[in-house]
């Protein structure tokens, strides 16, 4: 087999350039977890109010917070989406442009993790919360995206 430079010893690189692969998920994974934990957090959600009628009343204020989950999920997916670029990009740079494919990729992993995880820490299924509502109480909506095109 030829080689061409200077030969490098598998074992004097750093463990990140041994397992390339394992390093990326990883990352891509625990930031999803972390940023999802993130994003729950950050979100105030409107609520429905129940009225003595048992109808369920939101004010045009609450209405316009609904796009509040899905802003606040595309600006840290923004922030995120060129970390993992960068690091796709530390990591696989000598691949040439498959890295663009990878970070795609990693992004959008990252991306269904952080929502899936947002999704199962909100308050749970707004139906059954609403059925069982009392007049006077105030019901949170789902925490969850409202238009898929942020993902």
């Amino acid at each position: 087999m030829l080689t061409f430079g200077p030969k490098v010893d598998p074992v004097s690189q750093p463990w990140t350039q041994r397992h390339p692969n394992f390093v990326f998920f990883s990352v891509c994974l625990i930031s999803g977890v972390l940023l999802g934990i993130g994003w729950h957090n950050i979100v105030t959600l409107p609520s429905y109010t129940v009225g003595d009628d048992m109808t369920a009343v939101i004010r045009e204020y609450g209405l316009a917070r609904f796009f509040v989950v899905d802003a606040w999920f595309s600006s840290i997916g923004f922030v995120a989406g060129i970390g993992i670029g960068f690091l796709c990009w530390h990591l696989y740079k000598k691949y040439g442009w498959a890295v663009v494919g990878l970070a795609v990729f990693g992004g959008l992993l990252t991306a269904v993790i952080c929502w899936q995880v947002g999704a199962a820490l909100g308050p749970g299924d707004f139906a059954t919360r609403i059925a069982t509502a009392q007049p006077g109480d105030q019901v949170r909506i789902d925490f969850d995206l409202h238009t898929y095109a942020t993902l």
